[in-house]
């Protein structure tokens, strides 16, 4: 889907018209609405954020997977989503409320008990060639090891 499908499809989930948005945005006519959602032309990044404002939504909502990424990326310089991420996000997108609710307190009681415990120390990796002061051999066991197709 592209950003005006999702805007249309969001809007019509709400039970908004299009001049109804329209208003909230501050007086966007009606025909504009209808372009966005149409396609025919694409609301600037700040009127993304006002259209997800006046629908209740996040704006990332509103954008594509590939739209968001890119919009993820640029404002991080440096995060990339990987395919598992993404799955999770559109798992997330299905759920109803109150699933949203039940993944999003996991999640951040999941996150402040990891910034409260530090990590066992069997579980740091410990890999030769990682650490200072390997030999060359060991370096080489772990790429041997590395490289096996059975590892």
């Amino acid at each position: 889907m592209n950003i005006g499908e999702n805007i249309r499809q969001m809007r019509v989930s709400k039970n908004i018209s299009q001049k109804e948005l329209g208003e909230k945005l501050g007086g966007i006519s009606q025909q504009q609405i209808g372009r966005w959602e149409n396609g025919k032309a694409n609301p600037q990044k700040e009127t993304i954020e006002k259209i997800a404002n006046a629908l209740g939504v996040d704006p990332y909502s509103l954008y594509s997977f590939e739209m968001a990424t890119e919009e993820l990326e640029k404002e991080s310089h440096a995060m990339v989503i990987t395919e598992g991420e993404i799955s999770h996000i559109k798992k997330y997108r299905t759920l109803d409320q109150h699933g949203k609710k039940v993944v999003d307190f996991l999640l951040e009681e999941e996150y402040s008990r990891q910034l409260k415990e530090p990590v066992p120390e069997y579980l740091i990796l410990n890999a030769a060639h990682a650490i200072g002061g390997a030999s060359p051999e060991d370096i080489q066991h772990d790429g041997d090891i590395m490289n096996d197709e059975d590892f």
